[in-house]
């Protein structure tokens, strides 16, 4: 599939679910969208990472994510820098 017929093919998948696509913003290769559970999982995920970038304790912010039963949907880069392991940036 061409990048022209991928970016209809997203847009009109966007859009079925309610969603507004800006036209100036370049979409990626989505053949799936996450359900509302794995969406949640990941924001959670991600709350926990930004509050860390932000001066809570990252061990903290790992013991809540696992209290929560979420820990396991971090992805790596994530887990290394709440265990203080990033050679890099996150982001």
């Amino acid at each position: 599939m061409d990048s022209k017929a991928q970016r209809e093919f997203s847009v009109q998948t966007l859009q079925a679910e309610g969603l507004k696509v800006p036209d100036h913003l370049p979409l990626i290769n989505i053949t799936t969208l996450r359900g509302p559970g794995a969406t949640v999982e990941r924001l959670l995920c991600l709350h926990a990472c930004a509050a860390a970038s932000y001066g809570f304790p990252k061990i903290k912010a790992l013991a809540w994510a696992e209290q929560e039963g979420i820990g396991k949907f971090f992805e790596e880069e994530e887990l290394s820098f709440l265990k203080g392991e990033e050679t890099g940036t996150l982001f």
